[in-house]
């Protein structure tokens, strides 16, 4: 038996721990144990928006219209692998339910990792359907685990802003950017900052020395 948390997609007040038959990998899967995940502000957004337009609950479906899986950043280790690329022991950084284990199917695999080419993922945002071997992560520092599940998600999602604001015509010369004490915001503030932009941080009285 498998453990996985279900909470209910019309109330998240309302959540549960059940048991789940341990599924058998078929050709070309991989059975991933998930070492640690971290819980943020950011995971009760997932659950807020998990049906359309963002589709979350769509990552890691249920037998049940009526309750999901709330997405989470960590860890995991293979622990059986049926695929080529991937061997049992290797260790990944990337997308997971609260749940002991997550059978994948790797697609585009390279040295980095590989996206999940489970048919329920595909046409969901690619960046969240990536899986990078830490050994060759360029961003994975030994070490320091706890901190980047919870800020590497937060600190991606500030470039992707940046990035998305300079591609804009006319680049902005001046950005001003609410909730300034966020860890987003900040990277967001940082990205703009190298690419010329002035960031203006709007806050609350209490986080202005933090900010």
């Amino acid at each position: 038996m498998v453990k996985q948390h279900l909470i209910s997609k019309s109330n998240l007040r309302e959540s549960q721990w059940e048991d789940a038959d341990k599924a058998d990998l078929a050709d070309g899967d991989v059975r991933l144990t998930i070492d640690a995940f971290a819980l943020t502000a950011n995971n009760v957004t997932y659950a807020a928006f998990g049906g359309a337009p963002m589709h979350y609950w769509n990552f890691f479906p249920t037998q049940s219209d009526d309750l999901g899986r709330v997405p989470v950043w960590g860890f995991a280790t293979v622990a059986e692998s049926n695929a080529e690329g991937v061997t049992r022991g290797q260790r990944l950084y990337g997308y997971y339910p609260i749940s002991e284990e997550l059978i994948v199917t790797p697609m585009k695999t390279s040295p980095r990792g590989f996206f999940d080419a489970a048919a329920h993922r595909q046409g969901l945002a690619p960046i969240y359907n990536f899986y990078s071997f830490i050994d060759t992560d360029p961003a994975y520092v030994e070490g320091t685990e706890d901190q980047q599940m919870l800020f590497r998600p937060l600190y991606l999602t500030g470039w992707m802003i940046c990035d998305s604001l300079m591609a804009g015509d006319p680049q902005p010369d001046v950005a001003v950017i609410s909730s300034a004490s966020s860890k987003t915001a900040i990277a967001a503030a940082h990205s703009l900052q190298r690419r010329g932009v002035r960031p203006v941080g709007v806050t609350s009285p209490r986080n202005v020395q933090f900010v």
